[in-house]
């Protein structure tokens, strides 16, 4: 749990070196359009601070699925328009070397949030 709140922390910070640090060769994000992109294409998103409000991170959990690898998963709202988007996160954390690293990612858009109209 301190690995993902430290890299979550240094995405919002803009520290690209620390993410391309703490990412997997061979990384795969999986986005909520469905696009996959891998190492690379993270850490260039990754910019110093920016303006507006932070998203609300909120209902953390730690699944273990043996002594080198783990699944952290949480729900997030990102503000912003036309409606907030409400998301569940999954990252996927293999240890290499003594050392966790990020091997994958995937976002989900929450279909059940109070902006749906469906």
């Amino acid at each position: 749990m301190n690995t993902q709140k430290a890299f979550l922390d240094a995405i919002d910070r803009g520290d690209a070196d620390y993410v391309r640090n703490t990412v997997a060769d061979g990384f795969m994000l999986i986005e909520t359009n469905g696009d996959s992109s891998g190492k690379s294409e993270l850490v260039e998103q990754v910019k110093p601070e920016r303006s507006g409000p932070k998203p609300i991170l909120y209902d953390f959990n730690v699944v273990e699925l043996n002594q080198d690898c783990a699944v952290v998963t949480y729900k997030a709202v990102f503000h912003g328009a036309p409606i907030d988007r409400y998301q569940h996160l999954s990252y996927t954390w293999v240890r290499e070397a003594s050392q966790w690293k990020l091997k994958f990612q995937q976002a989900t858009v929450n279909l059940w949030s109070a902006h749906d109209l469906d």
